[in-house]
């Protein structure tokens, strides 16, 4: 599931300079690190403000993502936490910021791949027949997402990190004079972070 984009609707605030490259990593370290001071003095909202609106929107794609399975709540939240858990050892830096013509800003990152779900995609059916391999009756949704979450934290615990990826992320300016990144970028920043093999 794509979480890196929820939540970041909010664009950094206007200022007299504006620094693209801190704005970005302030944006991924709120949503893989947890670390939300600078994001929120960029997007003026508190800390706690901005940590709610990225896990509350995070939560809310799971819901869309998983909804008609039967799943409850506390199973959504416990996946939300395993995924948050990973994304806390993707590595990322910004290596240098360029601006356009059109007063955007071109950020180029390196981010170095995290495998894990390399691994967990390599085995994961193998390892789900094992595990009900002696049940009677067919595993239920909630049941084999347990198995996910305990495969994914164990995969999580040994993946390793591929070469790193340049890649190029653009800061744009709205009608407002807002600047934001495209959900696009964000998506793709996740795709080299953890990518899905």
């Amino acid at each position: 599931s794509v979480l890196l984009c929820a939540g970041l609707t909010l664009g950094a605030c206007k200022a007299e300079k504006f620094d693209a490259g801190a704005y970005v990593q302030a944006t991924l370290d709120a949503t893989y690190h947890h670390e939300y001071e600078t994001y929120a003095e960029l997007t003026d909202q508190t800390a706690e403000e901005a940590e709610q609106n990225i896990l509350s929107q995070e939560m809310e794609t799971i819901r869309e993502e998983y909804e008609g399975m039967g799943l409850e709540d506390e199973e959504l939240e416990r996946y939300n936490d395993t995924i948050n858990e990973m994304y806390t050892k993707t590595k990322y830096e910004v290596k240098e910021v360029t601006e356009t013509d059109d007063e955007s800003f071109i950020v180029s990152l390196a981010v170095e791949p995290f495998e894990v779900y390399t691994e967990f995609y390599k085995n994961y059916e193998e390892k789900l027949k094992e595990e009900f391999a002696e049940a009677e009756t067919s595993p239920d949704e909630k049941m084999i997402m347990d198995f996910t979450i305990d495969y994914l934290t164990e995969c999580s615990k040994s993946a390793s990190y591929g070469d790193p990826v340049i890649m190029d992320v653009k800061v744009k300016k709205d009608d407002n004079g807002i600047y934001y990144i495209e959900e696009s970028d964000l998506n793709e920043v996740e795709s080299a972070a953890m990518p899905k093999g």
